[in-house]
């Protein structure tokens, strides 16, 4: 019975704090041999500036929604062998970039004005 326990507390805790806390460390090392390059001066927010803003907040959250649909299908279907895993995240994920995205747009739109008002 305990070894039972032991097996299904190492699968359901200990993997998946380790495994996160080696992601975090593997982040931070890539960050410090290459680091992000500094953002350019403030830009106005014009057509062609929103375009390639949206581009990028696309593929960002796209890119994001499938890292966490592969990190869901990991430790949930996987390690946990839960079936309902991945059916809950196939719903959650897009319900939680529909209350993220727009918060995005609306720091993004209150920055830009918040730069123009500064700049004039």
């Amino acid at each position: 019975m305990e070894g039972a326990h032991a097996q299904s507390l190492l699968e359901a805790a200990i993997i998946p704090a380790l495994s996160g806390f080696v992601l975090c460390l593997g982040v931070i090392a890539f960050s410090a041999w290459k680091p992000a390059p500094r953002p350019p001066s403030w830009t106005r927010l014009d057509r062609p500036h929103a375009r390639l803003l949206i581009r990028r907040t696309l593929g960002l959250a796209l890119a994001g929604y499938a890292a966490f649909m592969g990190i869901v299908l990991l430790f949930s279907e996987l390690l946990q062998h839960e079936p309902e895993g991945l059916a809950t995240a196939w719903w959650g994920a897009p319900f939680l970039l529909g209350l993220a995205l727009p918060v995005w747009i609306g720091l993004t739109w209150a920055y830009d004005r918040h730069a123009r008002s500064r700049r004039s």
